[in-house]
């Protein structure tokens, strides 16, 4: 390789490390809350607005205990399972939720 060559490979890479050091500092500052969020409420199926406990399952499912009824999300929907729909219940007040075997 002949001197040129090397001289234009490495102008190339630095400007490249250049870039690329920019990309990861452009809004050095941004705390995390001011990206996107999604706030779920009771109106989009979550039972009620004040949760008792939360858990992930192994199967990836998140249950959400409140005190209107047990709530699986799949990471799109709700739902909920409450005395009315689920008569396996005791009641529709949910305290805290727990993974077993």
């Amino acid at each position: 390789m002949n001197r040129i060559n090397r001289i234009s490979i490495g102008i190339t890479v630095a400007a490249l490390l250049v870039l690329v050091s920019n990309l990861f500092a452009l809004y050095p500052n941004r705390t995390l809350d001011s990206y996107l969020q999604k706030h779920w409420q009771a109106s989009d199926g979550l039972g009620d607005n004040m949760i008792n406990g939360i858990i992930q399952a192994s199967d990836g499912y998140i249950w959400i205990a409140t005190s209107n009824g047990l709530v699986r999300f799949d990471g799109i929907g709700f739902t909920l399972f409450r005395k009315t729909n689920c008569p396996e219940l005791p009641s529709s007040l949910i305290v805290s939720v727990y993974e077993d075997r």
